[in-house]
């Protein structure tokens, strides 16, 4: 399995990256209408011909807000740059199921403040994940959401995953999820 790789082509990064952006063309324009916020009272404060502090610190305070908003635009795109990495230019390989879990961040809605009805209302909002180990030089791990209960539970510990990693860099890795749905017996598109 392991070999030499060749070189992925700058132009081929930025076309993934730019890809990966685009998704996030909302939160993008949002972070810099947010930016336009704090830059506005700074210039308020420093435009005329007084200094005024309150604007300037009421922009510098919100500078919080886009500081922020660029952390999650970073890691969420450089994640999604790495997978879509992975899938065009991973090799094929295959690791093990190491361990599953769920999380469950349902809540309860109270109906009665808003429609006046008796009870309450389950929001399900539940996430599968498949950690898994894979041998590339050096032995590594990954993990993986899926959205399917049934998938999930069809999952073994200890059985096989298809994976795809970058032989350049064999820490980053993704399940060959098409693949995947396919062996456990159902269609190519459950496993998104």
């Amino acid at each position: 399995m392991q070999g030499a790789s060749a070189p992925i082509p700058t132009s081929e990064k930025t076309f993934l990256y730019l890809s990966a952006a685009k998704n996030h063309l909302g939160l993008v324009i949002t972070f810099i209408v947010a930016l336009l916020i704090p830059l506005g009272g700074i210039a308020i404060g420093i435009a005329g011909n007084e200094i005024l502090l309150i604007p300037i610190i009421v922009g510098l305070l919100f500078f919080i807000i886009p500081y922020f908003m660029l952390s999650m635009l970073k890691s969420t795109i450089k994640h999604e740059y790495e997978v879509a990495l992975v899938n065009q230019f991973g090799i094929k390989a295959t690791g093990i199921v190491s361990h599953k879990y769920i999380e469950d961040t349902s809540h309860f809605f109270d109906r009665t403040k808003h429609y006046g009805e008796d009870g309450e209302e389950k929001l399900g909002e539940t996430t599968y994940f498949i950690e898994y180990k894979y041998a590339y030089d050096k032995a590594y791990k990954s993990v993986f959401d899926i959205s399917r209960k049934a998938l999930y539970e069809s999952i073994e510990v200890g059985s096989t995953v298809p994976i795809k990693l970058l032989a350049s860099a064999p820490c980053k890795s993704a399940p060959r999820r098409e693949d995947l749905a396919v062996v456990h017996g159902f269609n190519k598109g459950d496993c998104q």
